[in-house]
C-alpha cells in the first residue's frame, strides 16, 4: 500500500502568561460551588461500567470547582492563533530537519481562527515561506481532529502524491471563553506543529479506527446564547445541551474500550503490546481511567491537564512532545492514540514511534 507515514518533528508554542486558580475572585468560584457543576441528577445513558468508572472518577473531583486543573497558558491580548500555529510549526520543521520548500500538504485545526472563511493554515504557510504549490485545507474535528490529520496525512503519503505533511493544532479558548464561565479553568491557550513524512522499518501510522454520533452536535458550542451565531451579540463557548455534554464525558470511556482494541485488532495487536498511551487530555482523570479499562496496562504515559488544562486538538501532540523529551516516548515504541471531541466524534490510531 505505499510507504507508511512517520512523525519526524513536533513542535509545541505555550504563551507566557501563566494563570493560576487564585486569579479567579472567590466570588465567582462561591457560584460555581453553588451550581454543583459535577452533580448529575439524571443519567443521561445507561449505566454501563464504562460509564460507573467515570461517574467514579468524577467524583472525585465533586468538591473541586477547577475540576482538576491547577494552571494554564493565556495569550495576550494582541496575540492572533496563526502567531502560535507559526511558532510551533517552525519548531516541528526544525526537529524533523524539513525544509519548509519541501513540505506537500498543510492540514491545520484552528479552535479560534484568525478570521472565519479565511483557513488561518495560509497564514502560516505564507508566514513559513511555503511553496506556492503546496495543498492547504482545514479540517474540523474538534477535539479529536489530531486523529482525523493523522489519518488523512498517512493515505496522501502512502499515495505517492504527498511526501511530506504539516499538521498544525491551536486552542485560543481565552478569547471566546467568558472568565466567568464554571468551564473557564478546565480550558487553556496554546499551539501544536507535526510533520509527518515517510518512514521505514515497520515504524509509522499502522492503523486507524473512527466513530461518530451526530446526535450530539449540540453538546459544547459556539455561538451567541439563544441566537445564531451570525446574529447580533459575542460569540462565547457554552452549552446548548448540558445532558448531551455529560453524555459525551461519561461516554468517553466505553468509547475508548470499544475503538482502541478496534485499532489495535486491525494491525495484528493487543493492548498489552502497547508501550506508550497518548491519551486526550479534556478532563484530568480520562487517560488514567480508559488505560486501566482498556488494559494497557504496560503503557507508559504522560498526564498534562493539571499544568495546561486542555488544549482542544493540541491535547495529543503536546502528549507526546513531553513523553519524547522526557526519555518515556522511545524509538520503536508501539503507540495507541484515543480522542474524542464534540460533534460527537472519537478515534484510536496506532503507530510505531520513530523513522525505521
Amino acid at each position: 500500500m505505499g510507504v507508511a507515514a512517520g512523525i519526524l518533528g513536533i513542535g509545541v508554542y505555550l504563551p507566557e502568561t501563566i494563570r493560576r486558580n487564585d486569579w479567579w475572585p472567590e466570588s465567582v468560584v462561591s457560584r460555581w460551588r453553588e451550581k454543583a457543576m459535577h452533580r448529575i441528577d439524571r443519567l443521561p445513558l445507561p449505566a454501563t461500567e464504562g460509564v460507573n468508572r467515570a461517574l467514579a472518577a468524577m467524583g472525585k473531583l465533586k468538591n473541586d470547582p477547577f475540576n482538576g486543573s491547577i494552571e494554564r497558558r493565556v495569550m495576550t491580548p494582541e496575540q492572533w492563533s496563526s502567531e502560535m500555529e507559526t511558532i510551533a510549526a517552525k519548531q516541528a520543521l526544525e526537529q524533523a530537519q524539513i525544509d519548509p520548500k519541501e513540505i506537500d500538504a498543510v492540514i491545520s485545526f484552528t479552535f479560534c481562527p484568525d478570521y472565519l472563511c479565511a483557513p488561518t493554515g495560509c497564514v502560516v504557510h505564507e508566514r513559513l515561506g511555503l511553496s506556492s504549490s503546496c495543498l492547504t485545507f482545514t479540517v474540523e474535528a474538534a477535539c479529536n481532529t489530531f486523529p482525523v490529520q493523522l489519518t488523512l496525512a498517512d493515505q496522501m503519503i502512502r499515495s505517492g502524491t504527498i511526501r511530506n505533511v504539516l499538521l498544525l493544532q491551536s486552542a485560543a479558548f481565552s478569547k471566546v471563553m467568558p472568565a466567568e464561565s464554571p468551564m473557564s479553568p478546565w480550558l487553556g491557550d496554546g499551539a501544536t506543529a507535526v510533520v509527518l513524512g515517510p518512514v521505514g522499518g515497520g515504524h509509522g501510522v499502522i492503523s486507524y479506527a473512527h466513530g461518530t454520533d451526530g446526535s450530539r452536535h449540540r453538546a459544547v458550542v459556539c455561538g451567541v446564547p439563544g441566537k445564531r451565531w451570525y446574529e447580533d451579540g459575542r460569540i462565547v463557548g457554552y452549552s446548548e445541551d448540558p445532558a448531551m455534554a455529560q453524555a459525551i464525558i461519561l461516554g468517553s470511556v466505553d468509547r475508548a474500550q470499544q475503538i482502541i482494541p478496534e485499532a489495535l485488532g486491525k494491525a495484528g495487536f493487543t493492548p498489552a503490546d502497547v508501550d506508550f498511551y497518548a491519551c486526550h487530555q479534556g478532563v484530568p482523570w480520562l487517560r488514567e481511567v480508559t488505560q486501566e479499562y482498556c488494559g494497557l496496562d504496560r503503557a507508559r504515559w504522560v498526564d498534562t491537564y493539571a499544568s495546561f488544562a486542555s488544549l482542544s486538538a493540541a491535547n495529543i501532540p503536546l502528549v507526546m512532545s513531553i513523553g519524547q523529551r522526557e526519555g518515556l516516548l522511545r524509538n520503536g515504541d508501539l503507540v495507541a492514540v484515543f480522542s474524542g471531541g464534540t460533534g460527537e466524534t472519537w478515534a484510536s490510531v496506532v503507530l510505531r514511534w520513530g523513522r525505521g
